[in-house]
């Protein structure tokens, strides 16, 4: 695998950025939303896709033609890969090889590190943000928050029934690019490293966003598409009605999002 071919960026252009958002994703109906859900509140995206089989790289190619001059999209399909398809119920970290754990690394990490900008945005396939916490992340990002170079933020899991809600947690997201590297291979690529030392919550250049400061959080559907990979149980339950407003703007272009949003139900 030759990632030195993706490098063919305009360079300008990406030198101009303040802020670059890095997705990688294979097979995640939940891809497109997530993009579109920040697009207007970043420079520029780097998007890679390892291989997609279910729609998710073709509606990729889709919104790179709506957007030009933001996307630079390229598919790097590895071989013998872990089956994030949304049809495989039984996906688990411990099953994904260990040479395809390091070439999603490798591939993450590159990405970061040609990402020449103040910010990195990372962000996952299976994640879409509200418009006023993607508004609060760039007002962050652009503002003065002194030595930090992380920025972790609130996540909300949801748990196989659209609108029911798992466990509540923090991931670093936001990233000062020339302070930070991307640490370790597949799945550990929402930590990075300062020096050598792991990026955590508790280390003083983070800053820890608690849910009360953002008027929403991270909207994480992982556990919708292989809901087999982690056992949560129901903590809380919230109206569909309140669920980002991508999904209603964009449904018309993107409609496979129906199988999991009760797009109905939002517009209601």
């Amino acid at each position: 695998m030759d990632l030195h071919k993706y490098s063919s960026l305009d360079v300008e252009k990406v030198n101009k950025c303040q802020i670059i958002a890095n997705m990688m994703c294979r097979d995640e109906p939940f891809a497109v939303y997530g993009l579109l859900s920040i697009i207007d509140y970043i420079d520029y995206a780097l998007v890679v896709d390892t291989g997609s089989e279910d729609g998710t790289f073709e509606e990729l190619v889709e919104l790179s033609k709506m957007f030009p001059d933001k996307i630079d999209l390229r598919q790097i399909k590895l071989s013998n890969g872990h089956n994030w398809s949304i049809t495989n119920r039984q996906v688990i970290v411990d099953g994904i090889p260990s040479d395809v754990r390091k070439s999603l690394g490798n591939i993450r990490r590159y990405m970061h590190k040609i990402s020449n900008s103040e910010w990195v945005w990372l962000i996952d396939g299976d994640e879409v943000y509200y418009q006023t916490l993607a508004d609060n992340c760039r007002q962050l990002m652009c503002g003065e928050i002194g030595n930090k170079i992380c920025i972790y933020l609130p996540f909300i899991d949801y748990v196989q029934k659209f609108g029911h809600v798992g466990q509540y947690h923090n991931m670093g997201r936001l990233f000062k690019q020339n302070q930070t590297t991307i640490s370790d291979d597949y799945p550990c690529e929402m930590h990075c490293d300062l020096r050598g030392k792991m990026l955590q919550s508790h280390n003083p250049t983070v800053l820890n966003v608690s849910a009360q400061l953002f008027t929403n959080k991270v909207q994480h559907f992982e556990s919708i598409l292989k809901p087999n990979r982690k056992n949560h149980s129901v903590k809380d339950v919230i109206e569909i009605s309140q669920m980002p407003e991508v999904f209603i703007k964009y449904n018309n272009q993107f409609p496979r999002i129906e199988k999991y949003v009760c797009i109905t139900d939002l517009t209601d």
